[in-house]
């Protein structure tokens, strides 16, 4: 980390090493900031230096929209898929379903719980026939 001092009547700075050693270093020249910013508004490719003004309108024109009169066509907006699937199971009432046949599950702790699911579905689905009916 090096401090620099200036001494406004020389064209030279004054560089202050940390090991406690004045350095002298040149002083840029007042029109190097500007070729730096030139340099870089430039853009060398295979074919040569392309300059900014011919890079921006390559730009413009890549993003240049059509103005037609014409409307694009309506496009309706793509449902989330977790708001479909809550919708799937409320309509269905599926989370109920699992509900009830968990705490069953639970509650009587069958040894084999497989099975005491299956005849709860089949319970279940006796039941709907006979509400139907």
């Amino acid at each position: 980390m090096a401090a620099v001092l200036q001494q406004p009547e020389h064209d030279v700075q004054k560089v202050l090493l940390t090991q406690g050693d004045l350095s002298e270093a040149p002083t840029p020249a007042p029109d190097q900031p500007l070729r730096e910013i030139e340099r870089s508004m430039t853009s060398t490719t295979d074919h040569g230096t392309i300059a900014t003004d011919e890079l921006e309108r390559k730009l413009e024109e890549g993003l240049r929209v059509e103005d037609d009169d014409e409307d694009p066509p309506y496009v309706a907006p793509v449902e989330d898929p977790y708001s479909r699937a809550v919708k799937y199971l409320e309509k269905y009432n599926v989370m109920h379903i699992f509900q009830t046949m968990t705490a069953n599950l639970v509650y009587h702790r069958p040894e084999d719980p497989l099975q005491f699911m299956l005849d709860e579905i089949l319970k279940m689905q006796k039941e709907k026939a006979q509400q139907q009916s």
